[in-house]
Protein backbone atom coordinates (compact mmCIF):
# COMPACT_ATOMS: atom_id res chain seq x y z
CA UNK A 1 0.00 0.00 0.00
CA UNK A 2 1.59 3.12 -0.92
CA UNK A 3 2.66 5.35 1.73
CA UNK A 4 1.02 8.75 0.77
CA UNK A 5 -2.40 6.97 0.78
CA UNK A 6 -1.29 5.64 4.50
CA UNK A 7 -0.45 9.62 5.22
CA UNK A 8 -3.88 11.01 3.49
CA UNK A 9 -6.08 8.06 5.64
CA UNK A 10 -4.18 9.57 9.34
CA UNK A 11 -4.42 12.82 7.76
CA UNK A 12 -8.19 13.09 8.05
CA UNK A 13 -8.91 11.34 11.12
CA UNK A 14 -6.34 13.71 12.61
CA UNK A 15 -8.41 16.80 11.36
CA UNK A 16 -11.16 15.04 12.96
CA UNK A 17 -9.77 15.26 15.97
CA UNK A 18 -9.39 18.72 15.66
CA UNK A 19 -12.68 20.06 13.74
CA UNK A 20 -14.69 17.75 16.27
CA UNK A 21 -16.96 20.61 18.09
CA UNK A 22 -16.94 20.57 22.02
CA UNK A 23 -20.78 19.36 22.66
CA UNK A 24 -20.10 16.51 20.75
CA UNK A 25 -18.57 13.44 21.84
CA UNK A 26 -15.25 13.42 20.47
CA UNK A 27 -14.54 9.49 20.89
CA UNK A 28 -17.84 8.36 18.76
CA UNK A 29 -16.64 10.79 16.03
CA UNK A 30 -13.69 9.33 15.45
CA UNK A 31 -14.62 5.65 16.14
CA UNK A 32 -17.10 6.70 13.13
CA UNK A 33 -14.75 7.99 10.90
CA UNK A 34 -12.04 5.60 10.97
CA UNK A 35 -14.71 2.69 9.88
CA UNK A 36 -14.66 4.69 6.94
CA UNK A 37 -11.01 5.32 6.55
CA UNK A 38 -9.78 2.53 7.46
CA UNK A 39 -10.02 -0.14 4.80
CA UNK A 40 -8.82 2.41 2.15
CA UNK A 41 -5.15 0.96 3.23
CA UNK A 42 -6.82 -2.45 4.11
CA UNK A 43 -7.93 -2.21 7.86
CA UNK A 44 -10.96 -3.25 7.69
CA UNK A 45 -13.63 -4.07 10.73
CA UNK A 46 -17.08 -4.50 11.81
CA UNK A 47 -16.86 -2.61 15.32
CA UNK A 48 -14.60 -0.44 17.24
CA UNK A 49 -14.74 -0.03 20.54
CA UNK A 50 -13.25 1.83 22.99
CA UNK A 51 -13.22 0.94 26.62
CA UNK A 52 -11.42 3.68 29.25
CA UNK A 53 -10.64 2.74 33.37
CA UNK A 54 -10.39 4.32 36.15
CA UNK A 55 -7.40 4.45 38.63
CA UNK A 56 -9.08 1.35 40.18
CA UNK A 57 -9.05 -0.55 37.08
CA UNK A 58 -12.54 -0.06 36.55
CA UNK A 59 -14.48 0.88 33.66
CA UNK A 60 -15.42 4.62 33.04
CA UNK A 61 -16.33 4.80 29.66
CA UNK A 62 -17.25 3.02 26.83
CA UNK A 63 -17.64 4.42 22.88
CA UNK A 64 -18.90 2.06 20.19
CA UNK A 65 -19.50 2.19 16.85
CA UNK A 66 -20.12 -0.20 13.90
CA UNK A 67 -20.99 -0.77 9.99
CA UNK A 68 -24.26 -2.18 10.79
CA UNK A 69 -25.37 1.27 12.54
CA UNK A 70 -26.48 -0.79 15.67
CA UNK A 71 -26.82 1.19 18.60
CA UNK A 72 -26.24 0.23 22.61
CA UNK A 73 -23.93 -3.06 21.51
CA UNK A 74 -23.83 -4.96 24.47
CA UNK A 75 -21.21 -7.77 24.83
CA UNK A 76 -22.49 -11.38 25.55
CA UNK A 77 -21.73 -12.63 28.59
CA UNK A 78 -18.22 -14.41 29.65
CA UNK A 79 -16.53 -12.55 26.36
CA UNK A 80 -13.72 -10.90 28.59
CA UNK A 81 -13.25 -14.24 30.88
CA UNK A 82 -13.34 -15.88 27.66
CA UNK A 83 -9.95 -14.56 26.73
CA UNK A 84 -8.00 -13.79 29.83
CA UNK A 85 -4.55 -14.15 28.06
CA UNK A 86 -5.68 -10.79 26.80
CA UNK A 87 -5.17 -8.87 30.28
CA UNK A 88 -1.62 -10.18 31.24
CA UNK A 89 -0.47 -9.06 27.29
CA UNK A 90 -2.26 -5.98 27.56
CA UNK A 91 -0.56 -5.49 30.63
CA UNK A 92 2.94 -6.31 28.62
CA UNK A 93 1.97 -3.71 26.11
CA UNK A 94 1.53 -5.46 23.58
CA UNK A 95 -0.18 -6.40 20.59
CA UNK A 96 -2.96 -9.39 21.01
CA UNK A 97 -4.59 -11.50 18.03
CA UNK A 98 -7.59 -13.61 19.44
CA UNK A 99 -9.46 -16.47 17.51
CA UNK A 100 -12.96 -16.42 19.09
CA UNK A 101 -15.28 -18.04 17.44
CA UNK A 102 -17.79 -18.15 20.02
CA UNK A 103 -17.68 -14.04 20.23
CA UNK A 104 -21.05 -12.84 19.87
CA UNK A 105 -22.42 -9.24 19.74
CA UNK A 106 -26.20 -8.70 20.50
CA UNK A 107 -28.48 -5.22 19.28
CA UNK A 108 -31.58 -4.68 20.99
CA UNK A 109 -33.17 -6.21 18.49
CA UNK A 110 -32.01 -9.23 18.90
CA UNK A 111 -30.55 -9.45 15.78
CA UNK A 112 -27.00 -11.51 16.38
CA UNK A 113 -24.16 -10.99 14.35
CA UNK A 114 -20.51 -13.05 14.95
CA UNK A 115 -17.52 -11.72 15.68
CA UNK A 116 -14.62 -14.29 14.76
CA UNK A 117 -11.84 -11.95 15.53
CA UNK A 118 -10.52 -9.11 17.70
CA UNK A 119 -7.39 -7.06 17.67
CA UNK A 120 -6.65 -5.66 21.00
CA UNK A 121 -4.53 -2.77 21.42
CA UNK A 122 -3.59 -0.63 24.70
CA UNK A 123 -4.51 2.75 25.25
CA UNK A 124 -2.31 4.70 27.20
CA UNK A 125 -2.21 8.55 28.26
CA UNK A 126 1.05 9.65 29.12
CA UNK A 127 2.64 6.50 29.78
CA UNK A 128 -0.15 5.43 32.08
CA UNK A 129 -2.96 2.35 30.68
CA UNK A 130 -5.79 3.88 30.60
CA UNK A 131 -8.02 1.30 28.59
CA UNK A 132 -8.45 -1.15 25.34
CA UNK A 133 -8.91 -0.44 21.99
CA UNK A 134 -10.92 -3.49 20.34
CA UNK A 135 -11.07 -3.81 17.01
CA UNK A 136 -13.81 -6.10 16.22
CA UNK A 137 -14.07 -8.11 12.33
CA UNK A 138 -16.45 -11.14 11.14
CA UNK A 139 -13.43 -12.29 9.13
CA UNK A 140 -10.96 -14.80 10.75
CA UNK A 141 -7.32 -12.73 11.24
CA UNK A 142 -4.17 -15.57 11.52
CA UNK A 143 -1.75 -13.07 11.86
CA UNK A 144 -0.89 -9.17 11.71
CA UNK A 145 1.69 -8.24 9.37
CA UNK A 146 4.39 -5.35 11.21
CA UNK A 147 2.87 -2.71 8.92
CA UNK A 148 -0.66 -3.12 9.56
CA UNK A 149 0.80 -3.30 13.33
CA UNK A 150 2.43 0.15 13.22
CA UNK A 151 -0.64 1.15 11.57
CA UNK A 152 -3.07 0.33 14.30
CA UNK A 153 -0.92 1.53 17.08
CA UNK A 154 -0.98 5.18 15.14
CA UNK A 155 -4.51 4.83 15.20
CA UNK A 156 -4.57 3.82 19.04
CA UNK A 157 -2.51 6.98 19.83
CA UNK A 158 -4.96 8.92 17.95
CA UNK A 159 -7.77 7.11 20.43
CA UNK A 160 -5.82 8.50 23.20
CA UNK A 161 -5.66 11.84 22.34
CA UNK A 162 -9.50 12.22 21.74
CA UNK A 163 -9.83 10.85 25.11
CA UNK A 164 -7.18 13.15 26.56
CA UNK A 165 -8.69 15.79 24.72
CA UNK A 166 -12.66 15.27 25.66
CA UNK A 167 -11.04 14.90 28.91
CA UNK A 168 -9.73 17.88 29.21
CA UNK A 169 -12.74 19.38 27.82
CA UNK A 170 -14.68 17.68 30.54
CA UNK A 171 -12.28 19.32 32.59
CA UNK A 172 -12.46 23.02 31.30
CA UNK A 173 -16.58 22.73 31.30
CA UNK A 174 -16.19 21.55 35.53
CA UNK A 175 -13.59 24.04 36.26
CA UNK A 176 -15.85 26.75 34.11
CA UNK A 177 -18.77 26.00 36.03
CA UNK A 178 -17.06 25.92 39.29
CA UNK A 179 -15.84 29.70 38.62
CA UNK A 180 -19.33 31.08 37.57
CA UNK A 181 -20.55 29.62 41.37
CA UNK A 182 -17.58 30.99 42.63
CA UNK A 183 -18.12 34.30 40.82
CA UNK A 184 -21.94 34.18 41.62
CA UNK A 185 -20.80 33.92 45.32
CA UNK A 186 -18.55 36.65 45.11
CA UNK A 187 -21.23 39.10 44.24
CA UNK A 188 -23.08 37.91 46.77
CA UNK A 189 -20.50 38.76 49.25
CA UNK A 190 -19.94 41.89 47.45
CA UNK A 191 -23.95 43.15 48.00
CA UNK A 192 -23.68 42.00 51.40
CA UNK A 193 -20.18 43.95 51.79
CA UNK A 194 -21.87 47.05 50.21
CA UNK A 195 -24.95 46.66 52.20
CA UNK A 196 -23.07 46.36 55.31
CA UNK A 197 -21.20 49.89 54.41
CA UNK A 198 -24.22 51.73 53.48
CA UNK A 199 -26.17 50.48 57.24
CA UNK A 200 -23.04 51.48 59.12
CA UNK A 201 -22.08 54.46 57.81
CA UNK A 202 -25.60 55.91 58.13
CA UNK A 203 -25.15 54.39 61.89
CA UNK A 204 -21.82 56.05 62.36
CA UNK A 205 -22.86 59.32 60.95
CA UNK A 206 -25.55 59.91 63.24
CA UNK A 207 -23.61 60.08 66.59
CA UNK A 208 -20.97 61.70 65.06
CA UNK A 209 -22.77 64.49 63.64
CA UNK A 210 -24.63 64.77 66.72
CA UNK A 211 -21.00 64.84 68.66
CA UNK A 212 -19.39 67.87 66.34
CA UNK A 213 -22.40 69.81 66.96
CA UNK A 214 -21.94 69.64 70.54
CA UNK A 215 -18.13 70.55 70.50
CA UNK A 216 -19.15 73.63 68.12
CA UNK A 217 -21.41 74.54 70.71
CA UNK A 218 -18.99 74.14 73.65
CA UNK A 219 -15.66 76.00 71.56
CA UNK A 220 -18.15 79.08 70.86
CA UNK A 221 -20.67 79.17 73.71
CA UNK A 222 -20.63 82.93 75.29
CA UNK A 223 -19.85 83.72 78.42
CA UNK A 224 -17.61 80.94 79.70
CA UNK A 225 -13.96 81.48 79.37
CA UNK A 226 -12.26 78.65 78.00
CA UNK A 227 -8.50 77.81 78.94
CA UNK A 228 -6.11 77.61 76.11
CA UNK A 229 -5.47 74.29 76.98
CA UNK A 230 -9.65 73.37 76.82
CA UNK A 231 -9.74 75.08 73.84
CA UNK A 232 -7.24 73.48 71.74
CA UNK A 233 -8.50 70.00 72.96
CA UNK A 234 -12.07 70.91 71.72
CA UNK A 235 -10.39 72.04 68.73
CA UNK A 236 -8.10 68.49 68.17
CA UNK A 237 -11.56 66.82 68.77
CA UNK A 238 -13.90 68.68 66.42
CA UNK A 239 -11.22 68.12 63.70
CA UNK A 240 -10.83 64.55 64.26
CA UNK A 241 -14.77 63.84 64.14
CA UNK A 242 -14.63 65.89 60.69
CA UNK A 243 -12.37 63.41 59.69
CA UNK A 244 -14.53 60.59 60.92
CA UNK A 245 -17.42 62.26 58.83
CA UNK A 246 -15.44 62.76 55.71
CA UNK A 247 -13.84 59.29 55.62
CA UNK A 248 -17.33 57.74 56.35
CA UNK A 249 -18.64 59.57 53.70
CA UNK A 250 -15.66 58.62 51.38
CA UNK A 251 -16.48 54.78 51.87
CA UNK A 252 -19.94 55.29 51.39
CA UNK A 253 -19.63 57.07 48.06
CA UNK A 254 -16.65 54.32 46.87
CA UNK A 255 -19.53 51.78 47.40
CA UNK A 256 -22.20 53.24 45.90
CA UNK A 257 -19.96 54.18 42.67
CA UNK A 258 -18.73 50.09 42.56
CA UNK A 259 -22.11 48.88 42.97
CA UNK A 260 -23.36 51.50 40.29
CA UNK A 261 -25.63 53.11 42.72
CA UNK A 262 -25.11 56.47 41.56
CA UNK A 263 -26.40 58.36 38.16
CA UNK A 264 -25.26 60.99 36.54
CA UNK A 265 -27.12 64.33 35.90
CA UNK A 266 -25.77 65.75 33.05
CA UNK A 267 -26.15 69.18 31.68
CA UNK A 268 -24.02 71.94 29.79
CA UNK A 269 -21.34 73.39 32.74
CA UNK A 270 -19.61 76.18 32.81
CA UNK A 271 -16.53 75.14 34.29
CA UNK A 272 -14.99 79.41 35.09
CA UNK A 273 -18.38 79.41 37.21
CA UNK A 274 -18.05 76.28 38.59
CA UNK A 275 -13.94 76.75 39.67
CA UNK A 276 -14.88 80.23 41.14
CA UNK A 277 -17.48 78.43 43.14
CA UNK A 278 -15.46 75.94 44.72
CA UNK A 279 -12.35 78.37 45.46
CA UNK A 280 -14.72 80.81 47.47
CA UNK A 281 -15.91 77.99 49.19
CA UNK A 282 -12.38 76.81 50.29
CA UNK A 283 -10.79 80.84 50.99
CA UNK A 284 -11.41 80.90 54.45
CA UNK A 285 -9.18 77.53 55.00
CA UNK A 286 -6.89 78.56 52.79
CA UNK A 287 -6.28 82.07 54.63
CA UNK A 288 -5.80 80.06 57.91
CA UNK A 289 -3.12 78.32 56.04
CA UNK A 290 -1.52 81.47 54.45
CA UNK A 291 -2.38 79.96 50.83
CA UNK A 292 -3.15 81.67 47.81
CA UNK A 293 -6.21 80.09 45.76
CA UNK A 294 -6.43 81.42 41.67
CA UNK A 295 -8.87 80.46 38.97
CA UNK A 296 -7.52 81.39 35.68
CA UNK A 297 -10.91 82.32 33.99
CA UNK A 298 -10.07 81.62 30.53
CA UNK A 299 -12.70 80.82 27.45
CA UNK A 300 -13.62 77.71 26.98
CA UNK A 301 -16.19 75.93 26.01
CA UNK A 302 -18.74 74.25 28.14
CA UNK A 303 -18.79 70.57 28.88
CA UNK A 304 -21.35 68.02 28.81
CA UNK A 305 -21.02 66.79 32.55
CA UNK A 306 -22.47 66.58 36.38
CA UNK A 307 -21.83 69.58 37.61
CA UNK A 308 -22.74 68.71 41.77
CA UNK A 309 -20.05 65.61 40.76
CA UNK A 310 -17.29 67.53 39.27
CA UNK A 311 -17.63 69.65 42.14
CA UNK A 312 -16.69 67.00 44.30
CA UNK A 313 -13.77 66.36 42.02
CA UNK A 314 -12.40 69.91 42.20
CA UNK A 315 -13.12 69.90 46.11
CA UNK A 316 -10.78 67.23 46.26
CA UNK A 317 -8.22 67.79 44.21
CA UNK A 318 -8.37 71.74 45.69
CA UNK A 319 -8.22 69.88 49.09
CA UNK A 320 -5.36 67.48 48.27
CA UNK A 321 -3.26 70.84 47.21
CA UNK A 322 -4.42 72.98 50.66
CA UNK A 323 -3.35 69.77 52.45
CA UNK A 324 0.39 69.37 51.33
CA UNK A 325 1.17 73.38 50.24
CA UNK A 326 3.42 75.40 52.78
CA UNK A 327 2.95 78.59 54.01
CA UNK A 328 3.00 81.00 51.49
CA UNK A 329 2.29 79.00 48.74
CA UNK A 330 -0.27 78.85 45.66
CA UNK A 331 -2.72 76.40 44.13
CA UNK A 332 -4.09 77.84 40.41
CA UNK A 333 -6.60 76.49 38.57
CA UNK A 334 -6.00 75.81 35.07
CA UNK A 335 -7.63 75.18 31.92
CA UNK A 336 -6.87 74.43 27.99
CA UNK A 337 -8.78 73.04 25.45
CA UNK A 338 -8.07 70.08 23.41
CA UNK A 339 -11.33 68.87 21.20
CA UNK A 340 -13.16 66.54 22.13
CA UNK A 341 -12.37 67.51 25.51
CA UNK A 342 -11.55 70.59 27.86
CA UNK A 343 -8.52 69.72 30.64
CA UNK A 344 -8.78 70.87 34.14
CA UNK A 345 -4.92 71.50 35.75
CA UNK A 346 -4.98 71.73 39.42
CA UNK A 347 -1.62 73.39 40.09
CA UNK A 348 0.34 73.65 43.37
CA UNK A 349 3.51 74.95 44.40
CA UNK A 350 3.46 71.82 47.72
CA UNK A 351 5.76 68.75 48.64
CA UNK A 352 5.64 67.49 45.27
CA UNK A 353 5.64 63.68 44.51
CA UNK A 354 8.67 61.09 43.86
CA UNK A 355 8.20 59.96 40.44
CA UNK A 356 7.72 56.17 41.61
CA UNK A 357 4.69 57.07 43.89
CA UNK A 358 2.87 58.18 41.05
CA UNK A 359 1.28 55.49 40.31
CA UNK A 360 0.02 54.93 43.47
CA UNK A 361 -2.06 57.92 43.69
CA UNK A 362 -5.48 56.87 42.23
CA UNK A 363 -5.60 53.71 44.44
CA UNK A 364 -7.53 53.29 47.22
CA UNK A 365 -6.38 54.36 50.49
CA UNK A 366 -3.70 55.13 47.99
CA UNK A 367 -1.07 57.36 50.71
CA UNK A 368 2.62 57.84 50.52
CA UNK A 369 3.19 58.85 53.95
CA UNK A 370 3.12 55.65 56.37
CA UNK A 371 3.83 57.27 59.94
CA UNK A 372 1.19 58.96 62.24
CA UNK A 373 2.70 62.31 62.06
CA UNK A 374 2.28 62.64 57.99
CA UNK A 375 -1.65 61.10 58.52
CA UNK A 376 -2.38 63.45 61.29
CA UNK A 377 -0.52 66.40 59.45
CA UNK A 378 -2.27 65.79 56.08
CA UNK A 379 -5.69 64.88 57.71
CA UNK A 380 -6.56 62.54 54.41
CA UNK A 381 -8.41 59.35 53.61
CA UNK A 382 -6.55 58.29 50.86
CA UNK A 383 -9.91 57.91 49.05
CA UNK A 384 -10.60 61.04 47.51
CA UNK A 385 -8.44 60.38 44.63
CA UNK A 386 -9.37 57.38 43.81
CA UNK A 387 -13.37 58.76 44.15
CA UNK A 388 -12.33 61.60 41.66
CA UNK A 389 -10.67 58.80 39.20
CA UNK A 390 -14.34 56.69 39.67
CA UNK A 391 -15.82 60.28 38.80
CA UNK A 392 -14.03 61.01 35.99
CA UNK A 393 -13.96 58.24 34.62
CA UNK A 394 -18.12 58.24 34.68
CA UNK A 395 -17.92 60.96 32.29
CA UNK A 396 -15.81 59.18 29.47
CA UNK A 397 -12.80 61.52 30.67
CA UNK A 398 -9.04 60.81 32.08
CA UNK A 399 -7.28 61.90 35.07
CA UNK A 400 -3.78 62.08 35.65
CA UNK A 401 -0.68 63.23 38.10
CA UNK A 402 2.34 64.62 36.94
CA UNK A 403 4.84 66.09 39.55
CA UNK A 404 8.77 67.06 38.66
CA UNK A 405 9.69 65.70 42.03
CA UNK A 406 9.95 66.32 45.54
CA UNK A 407 9.64 69.91 46.74
CA UNK A 408 8.66 71.17 43.50
CA UNK A 409 5.15 70.89 43.55
CA UNK A 410 2.23 68.58 42.23
CA UNK A 411 -0.41 69.05 39.17
CA UNK A 412 -3.79 67.43 38.43
CA UNK A 413 -5.04 67.11 35.30
CA UNK A 414 -8.58 65.64 34.25
CA UNK A 415 -11.08 65.75 31.43
CA UNK A 416 -14.07 66.33 30.21
CA UNK A 417 -16.09 66.03 26.83
CA UNK A 418 -17.08 69.02 25.10
CA UNK A 419 -20.57 69.35 24.70
CA UNK A 420 -21.93 69.06 21.15
CA UNK A 421 -19.37 66.42 20.49
CA UNK A 422 -19.54 62.77 19.95
CA UNK A 423 -18.38 61.52 22.32
CA UNK A 424 -20.61 63.61 24.77
CA UNK A 425 -23.54 61.95 23.08
CA UNK A 426 -21.99 58.92 23.74
CA UNK A 427 -22.02 59.99 27.16
CA UNK A 428 -25.37 60.81 27.46
CA UNK A 429 -26.40 57.70 25.67
CA UNK A 430 -24.23 55.33 28.08
CA UNK A 431 -24.40 57.42 31.62
CA UNK A 432 -25.84 55.69 34.36
CA UNK A 433 -29.72 56.41 34.72
CA UNK A 434 -31.40 57.56 38.01
CA UNK A 435 -33.47 54.64 39.49
CA UNK A 436 -34.81 53.97 42.50
CA UNK A 437 -31.52 52.67 43.58
CA UNK A 438 -29.35 55.17 43.15
CA UNK A 439 -28.42 57.88 45.22
CA UNK A 440 -26.15 61.17 44.74
CA UNK A 441 -22.76 60.96 46.73
CA UNK A 442 -22.01 62.32 50.32
CA UNK A 443 -20.45 65.51 50.21
CA UNK A 444 -17.14 66.42 52.11
CA UNK A 445 -15.21 68.84 53.45
CA UNK A 446 -11.81 70.68 53.65
CA UNK A 447 -10.15 70.67 56.81
CA UNK A 448 -6.91 70.83 58.56
CA UNK A 449 -5.34 70.52 61.95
Amino acid sequence: MPAIEELSVFLNLQQTVLDTKDEESLLRTLLKSALEELPKIGLSFSLITAVFFDSRGKPQANYTTNKQGFDNLRIKPGFLNANENIKQKLLLNLLAVSNSPQLFFETPQNNIFEIKSVICSPIRVTGTFAGILLLASEKNIVGIPKTEDELIKIFTNYVALAYRLQDTQASLTNITKEVYEMNAKLHQLDKLKDDFVSVASHELRTPMTAIKSYLWVAMNKKGDQLSEDMKRYLSRAYISVERLINLVNDMLNISRIESGRIALKLSAVNLNELVNEVTEEVTVKAREKGLHVIGLNKQIPKVFADRDKIHEVLLNLIGNSLKFTKTGGTITVDFYEKYPYVFCAVRDTGVGIAPENLSRLFAKFGRLENSYVAVAESGGTGLGLYISKSIVNLHKGQITAESPGLGNGTTFTFSLPIIGTDIAQRLKDEAPKETDKTKDLEKTSVNFV
